[in-house]
């Protein structure tokens, strides 16, 4: 005897209904505001879940995504979205709806404009040295000097990462490499350094979107937001990596010989860590700026003379510009591709390329270091007990402060 079973198969064709009311489309939004989000959903049998997100002109979600409970078929959607993110940027964006009935799944958009938050200097962080620790100050819009924290340990190379409001130190020898938290000053993450006298193991430190460490392992390792090592870039046997900086596709980077006298510049690709050129230059290197698709300024000193240069990326040349002679460069900032700040010890000069000019901007300051604001086009100065703003181009003083600890180092703090 044979016995045949058959069940029926329940099957669901009918997909989810969405009808969203608010936010109208195109409506536009400027961080931080509130969007209201009211919609209809339903379906010819339940709904089991709904997800709510934003989503960027590709419809891959950016922010805000959560789940709406389900009230009811229909349900009835109002809420309320902070749009707080402070990294968005301007642009089209689409509030996404979506509703799931347990086989179907819809999805709904409503097309809305964002306007992001506008960048803007919040205070100068200043690192200052103290008996068997550092100092980290502030210095606000009204140029009043308050304390945030202190660091335990010495103090080589400094970096800040204003997108995730960080601030990073690394000390001298075998102290380690610490990543500290702007908002709560509090530690994040740190980086164990190693003995390598008579050098420092933390030789640069350089933010640009991924934060890049110079290390005398020979390295340079490139490390994104969750510390993860994203890019590594190998010197050549017998070489240890300075300062870098990343010029398009490319990063160039100051190498010292562990055994020898020379110094070169090598480029690397920034994809991939992999050597692009290397060039013996025998110059210590005091800043790296982009002058335009191919071309990088050097600001360096050789023995005692300072000098400019321009470093073709591709083919790999470099020329000297304008030499100084006897005169070393302490800091150099950039202003615009025509145009860089030079720190000698009688004072800050312009620089500007197209005529080859040296303009002194202000005289008779010993500057530490310097940092240039280009939203408000001030030019800041840190002398060993003192920070000092002045306007640009006129050279007028804004404000100055007397730091009681030596000054370090000092970083521009931006709000994004």
């Amino acid at each position: 005897m044979l016995v045949s079973i058959s069940c029926k198969k329940v099957t669901d064709e009918i997909d989810p209904e969405i009808i969203i009311e608010f936010p109208i489309e195109y409506t536009s939004f400027n961080v931080p505001d509130t969007m209201l989000i009211k919609a209809v959903v339903s379906d010819d049998n339940q709904v089991e879940s709904i997800q709510i997100a934003i989503t960027d002109e590709n419809f891959v979600t950016v922010f805000g995504a959560y789940s709406y409970p389900p009230n009811g078929n229909p349900t009835n959607i109002e809420d309320e979205l902070v749009i707080d993110d402070i990294l968005m940027e301007s642009g089209v964006y689409y509030l996404k709806i979506r509703v799931f009935d347990g086989v179907n799944s819809k999805n709904a958009f409503r097309k809305i404009y964002i306007n992001e938050v506008p960048r803007k200097l919040k205070r100068l962080v200043v690192i200052s040295k103290n008996t068997g620790s550092l100092s980290i100050q502030s210095i606000d819009s009204t140029f009043s000097l308050s304390t945030l924290f202190a660091v335990n340990g010495s103090f080589e190379v400094s970096e800040i990462n204003s997108r995730h409001q960080l601030l990073y130190i690394a000390g001298k020898y075998y102290d380690h490499l610490k990543a500290f938290n702007l908002n709560t000053n509090e530690e994040e993450w740190m980086i164990e350094g190693k003995n390598y006298p008579p050098l420092p193991y933390f030789r640069y430190l350089y933010f640009n979107n991924d934060l890049y460490v110079s290390s005398c392992d020979g390295e340079i390792r490139a490390y994104n937001e969750n510390l993860t090592n994203v890019v590594t870039a190998v010197m050549q046997e017998n070489l240890i990596p300075g300062l870098c900086y990343q010029h398009g596709e490319y990063i160039i980077s100051e190498a010292i010989e562990t055994t020898g006298s020379h110094s070169y510049l090598l480029s690397f690709f920034a994809v991939s860590g992999s050597l692009y050129y290397k060039l013996l230059v025998d110059m210590d290197v005091i800043g790296i700026f982009t002058k335009d698709e191919n071309k990088v300024y050097v600001i360096g000193n050789k023995q005692n003379d300072g000098g400019v240069y321009v470093y073709d990326v591709y083919s790999n040349e470099i020329d000297e510009i304008r030499s100084f002679t006897g005169e070393k460069v302490i800091a150099s900032e950039f202003i615009d591709n025509n145009n860089l700040f030079l720190a000698f010890d009688d004072g800050v000069y312009q620089y500007t390329y197209s005529n080859n000019s040296l303009t002194p901007f202000v005289e008779n300051s010993v500057a530490q270091t310097i940092c240039f604001d280009e939203l408000g086009n001030i030019l800041y100065i840190a002398e060993s007990n003192k920070v000092s703003s002045y306007t640009y181009p006129q050279g007028s003083q804004v404000n100055s402060v007397e730091v009681t600890k030596e000054i370090l180092n000092m970083h521009l703090h931006y709000n994004k």
